[in-house]
């Protein structure tokens, strides 16, 4: 038929720049995992998160119930997970870690009990050979003491003995033991203790809090920071 014009097509013509900038979108999303993944594998070290949460404000904050030795022997986990801590030089001796991960608020969690620990399950798991375990606990509150309460005294040089699931324990030695403000732990403090201290050895990290308790923001205004070195297993 003639008289008809065949013009070009305008919806094409705006389709192009917007595929563009999907593909722009879904390249730099891609080269962001790229990143992350490198930092995973490569470093052992996990993306940061905030510091450990649910701190102790007063008695009814947490529970203080005792410990039995029949709960302790009862308390069981994954063959290669944490079972028990040891730290001869704080006089704790084979106490329970339980498995946690983040909170509503992105922290890592912490134990219900205070007479307990907590292994951050995105962390590494102990005698991996890279990477850093992380585990935390309470310091205390108004008028009790949380297992971790003298974190802060552990000197350079201490052992400390993780009891995995099928028996094995590993051993740590203590390089570096720092008292941090809440702003200076989430800004860089988290970040160093999930880096592994020494390169070719797997780390421990052990938080806990300390300092002043903060009724505005519901947290104690410190956090007392200890690095590890993997030393050998038993």
């Amino acid at each position: 038929m003639s008289g008809l014009k065949i013009s070009a097509d305008k919806s094409s013509r705006t389709i192009k720049p917007i595929l563009t900038v999907v593909s722009l979108v879904i390249l730099g999303l891609c080269m962001l995992f790229g990143w992350w993944w490198w930092q995973y594998y490569s470093t052992g070290v996990k993306p940061p998160i905030s510091v450990m949460s649910n701190l102790i404000a007063s008695n009814s904050t947490q529970d203080v119930t005792p410990v039995s030795d029949s709960q302790r022997a009862a308390h069981q986990v994954g063959p290669t997970e944490p079972r028990f801590i040891s730290i001869p030089q704080l006089k704790i001796e084979k106490v329970r870690v339980f498995s946690v991960g983040l909170s509503s608020d992105g922290s890592m969690d912490a134990p219900r009990n205070i007479n307990d620990t907590a292994w951050f399950n995105q962390s590494s798991k102990p005698g991996s050979g890279n990477g850093v375990v992380l585990i935390d606990a309470h310091s205390g509150g108004d008028s009790m003491q949380g297992i971790f309460v003298k974190l802060y005294e552990l000197s350079n040089g201490s052992t400390i003995k993780i009891e995995r699931g099928d028996g094995k324990i590993i051993n740590y030695k203590v390089v570096e033991n720092k008292t941090e403000s809440l702003t200076e732990a989430n800004k860089s403090g988290m970040k160093r203790i999930l880096t592994p201290y020494t390169s070719d050895k797997e780390g421990l990290g052990l938080i806990t809090c300390t300092g002043k308790y903060i009724p505005k923001i519901g947290q104690y205004d410190k956090r007392v920071l200890v690095r590890a070195v993997y030393t050998g297993a038993e």
